[in-house]
């Protein structure tokens, strides 16, 4: 175990922070709303950049793409959000807590703003594309983070139609949702409850498109390494620093191959840039779509970069 600590500092980038109150129930909007007013109260503009780390918290309507979701309307979903959810190797009676200015939070989200000339580049990658060869289906019943059915079955029989169990679902296999963008969204299965639905770790749209795919030590090691290098490589990184998160379930899945995952990385990046690598319980990430355009969301099972 270890700390690492990361200063960002600025001649001519204004920064400004702050925590939310507590989440009680599904009740998020309200604390994110006023957690950005109060963020971002004595700027006359919008930030260029969010940076939010919302926790982890895993109840129906909890998932934290509902954080994400609400910060990026009350930001006017054109603000490029990055961040992470906190993770711990604790036992589940052990929440992952989010560190604000000294204190621990349960359920509350830290944000900080960047004000100024900022112009980051952000990378992703989930899987190798042979991981993706999988069927699609129809979510055809949803409530917010909860899938009920799909293809008009309940989930559980759905499943076993293609020869999987609720029990392998929830064990470390991605959940790829397929919105009508054309993006691709990871999610993790977080727990099947008596009636046969599933609660995920985002919003599920009802009547967007759901596979369930593969992934083993091999497609973590071979994506993120390519993607790696090719920052390395690229003009963008120089004299600049890197910003690196991956997914926990990544580091579950290499076994007792994590630390060739960390050389790897290392490897890639060197001495080129200053860079950073933290392992993260669910990734808040910005596409940037062709009409530029920013869409928001948190993935899973994906490493997720900013270059600064």
């Amino acid at each position: 175990m270890m700390l690492s600590v990361t200063v960002l500092t600025s001649d001519d980038i204004r920064f400004s922070s702050g925590v939310s109150d507590a989440v009680h129930s599904s009740e998020i909007a309200k604390p994110v709303t006023e957690l950005y007013k109060e963020v971002t109260a004595s700027f006359d503009v919008k930030p260029s950049l969010l940076f939010a780390f919302p926790p982890l918290l895993k109840g129906e309507g909890e998932g934290g793409d509902v954080f994400v979701a609400e910060l990026d309307k009350a930001s006017g979903e054109d603000v490029p959000l990055f961040g992470t959810m906190p993770i711990t190797n604790e036992s589940e009676d052990r929440m992952s807590l989010v560190i604000y200015e000294g204190k621990a939070y349960e359920s509350s989200m830290a944000l900080l703003a960047f004000y100024g000339d900022v112009k980051p580049k952000f990378y992703t990658v989930a899987v190798t594309e042979q991981s993706l060869q999988a069927k699609c289906a129809k979510i055809t019943g949803a409530k917010l983070n909860v899938i009920d059915a799909i293809n008009g079955i309940p989930i559980s029989k759905y499943l076993e139609s293609i020869g999987l169990s609720t029990a392998s679902v929830v064990h470390n296999m991605p959940i790829l949702i397929h919105e009508k963008d054309g993006s691709k969204v990871f999610r993790v299965a977080q727990k099947v409850h008596d009636n046969g639905s599933l609660t995920i770790s985002g919003l599920v749209p009802e009547n967007a498109e759901i596979s369930f795919c593969s992934i083993d030590d091999r497609d973590v090691v071979e994506s993120t390494g390519t993607l790696l290098e090719s920052i390395a490589e690229s003009k963008s990184a120089e004299s600049r620093g890197v910003l690196i998160y991956a997914c926990c379930s990544r580091f579950w899945i290499l076994g007792p191959r994590w630390r060739e995952y960390l050389d790897m990385a290392a490897s890639a990046i060197g001495a080129r840039v200053p860079w950073f690598f933290v392992y993260s319980g669910g990734e808040v990430f910005p596409s940037i779509l062709e009409n530029g355009k920013v869409s928001n969301h948190l993935q899973n099972f994906s490493v997720i970069v900013c270059v600064l």
